[in-house]
């Protein structure tokens, strides 16, 4: 096995993904998410726009594409994905700026910021309906993966969630207490901003 290092972060390294068998992606303290290609061992793009450490970042499942021309916003518009960015790869990243970015993995444009939480985003997943984020504050957000509106919003306790983790039907959420808490998606309109109380129990 060959072994070697990636240079180009300038701070601690928060995540990275395997994409297909020679892309990477990593974001890191230094507020920059980067694209990889292990066969050059060389950065072939640096995503940049959060202003404070980027902490997570999720990858659609889509296979890389092969280039193709692609078309951009005019400088400094936002937008959401739409039916033609749906047939493209994609990136969200969590920050400590209290933000998620939507990226276009081809172009490295950012396709939407993610308004919402008013303390950092510690850790975030995605799947092809929902997102999930969970902030310093102990908030727990469930997003809308196409359209980015916020659909849910609970606290799990005062704790900083620090992991988060999503399937078809629960959301799993990870605190600085020390709880891991399991929540229903057909209770969650029941625990929309109400104070969950503490039901761990002791092994």
């Amino acid at each position: 096995m060959t072994s070697f290092t990636l240079s180009g972060h300038t701070d601690w390294v928060n995540s990275v993904r395997l994409y297909g068998e020679n892309t990477l992606f990593s974001c890191s303290d230094d507020m920059l998410a980067k694209r990889w290609d292990l066969e050059q061992r060389r950065c072939v793009h640096t995503y940049s726009g959060h202003t404070h450490h980027v902490q997570s970042l999720h990858l659609s499942s889509r296979a890389p594409p092969l280039p193709r021309p692609s078309p951009r916003n005019a400088k400094g518009k936002s937008r959401v994905i739409n039916e033609e960015d749906e047939q493209r790869p994609f990136m969200i990243t969590g920050s400590l700026d209290s933000t998620m970015r939507v990226w276009d993995i081809e172009t490295g444009e950012c396709l939407n910021t993610i308004f919402g939480h008013v303390e950092g985003i510690w850790s975030m997943t995605f799947d092809s309906l929902r997102i999930v984020s969970g902030s310093n504050d102990g908030s727990v957000k469930v997003w809308d993966t196409s359209s980015h509106s916020c659909l849910h919003t609970f606290h799990t306790s005062s704790a900083a969630v620090n992991c988060v983790a999503l399937s078809d039907t629960r959301v799993v959420v990870g605190d600085n207490d020390g709880n891991v808490r399991i929540y229903d998606f057909r209770n969650m309109r029941s625990l929309d901003t109400k104070p969950l109380p503490n039901t761990s129990a002791a092994n």
